[in-house]
C-alpha cells in the first residue's frame, strides 16, 4: 500500500516534514493561529463550496444530454493481461507481512502462482471484457 500512495504523495507535494505548514491563516481578512479555528473555516469552506458555486452558474432550459454530441459508446480499451503481467505484480509482494483482504498468505500466493496462473489470467482478462467482477 505504501508503494501505491507514493507517486500519489509525491504529484501532489505531500511530504512527511511538516515545518514547512503554516502558522496562521488569512479568513476574512483576519489572521488566525487557532488550529481548530483554522480547520473550522477549512471544513465550513468546502463544505459550502459546492452549493456557493452551483448559485452562481446560470440556469438553462437545455437538457444535460444536448451537450454529450458524438456519443462514442466504446470509448475506453483495456490490453488483456498478460500472464508475466501477474507474475510482475506477485513478485513485489512482501511475503512477510501482507495479506488480502480475505486472510490469504502472499507467502502462498507467490509459491503456488505458477500453478494457478493461467486460471487467474483467465479470471481477470475476462472480468475485464465483461466488466464483472467475482466475488
Amino acid at each position: 500500500m505504501k508503494m501505491t500512495w507514493k507517486p500519489l504523495k509525491q504529484a501532489i507535494g505531500k511530504q512527511k516534514d511538516k515545518s514547512n505548514f503554516p502558522n496562521t491563516f488569512l479568513i476574512n481578512d483576519q489572521r488566525i493561529t487557532d488550529k481548530q479555528e483554522i480547520a473550522g473555516s477549512f471544513n465550513n469552506y468546502f463544505s459550502n463550496i459546492g452549493k456557493a458555486t452551483s448559485q452562481t452558474v446560470p440556469s438553462s432550459s437545455k437538457n444535460f444530454s444536448g451537450y454529450l454530441k458524438n456519443r462514442v459508446s466504446n470509448s475506453m480499451f483495456l490490453e488483456p493481461i498478460e500472464p508475466h503481467h501477474i507474475i510482475e505484480v506477485v513478485n513485489k509482494l512482501n511475503p512477510e507481512m501482507s495479506f488480502g483482504r480475505d486472510g490469504f498468505s502472499t507467502k502462498i500466493l507467490k509459491q503456488s502462482i505458477h500453478a494457478i496462473l493461467f486460471p487467474i489470467t483467465h479470471i481477470i482478462n475476462t472480468s475485464l471484457e465483461t466488466g464483472v467482477v467475482p466475488k
